[in-house]
């Protein structure tokens, strides 16, 4: 990531558990991800009626889909055909 061009997109789909998630460090750490423009695909929530989990990842198809409307919004507006690495 050090070395990533940040003019181009990029995406995180995180899992940890739920302690992790709720950590006060992870919320600095998604607060910066947002400013470098980084796209967060949030991880997946689960509730037993008086609990909610958070942490898994984001199932894979979501997980697809966010890109894929990323790409179909952004990329190929720009010059159809055109595959961006």
């Amino acid at each position: 990531m050090r070395s990533w061009d940040y003019k181009k997109p990029m995406f995180v789909a995180p899992s940890m558990n739920d302690a992790m998630w709720r950590n006060p460090m992870t919320e600095q750490h998604l607060k910066r991800i947002d400013e470098l423009g980084i796209t967060l695909i949030p991880p997946h929530e689960s509730s037993d009626g008086e609990y909610t989990n958070i942490g898994a990842m984001a199932d894979p198809s979501k997980i697809y889909s966010t890109v894929r409307v990323f790409y179909d919004s952004n990329i190929l507006k720009k010059k159809p055909g055109v595959v961006y690495c």
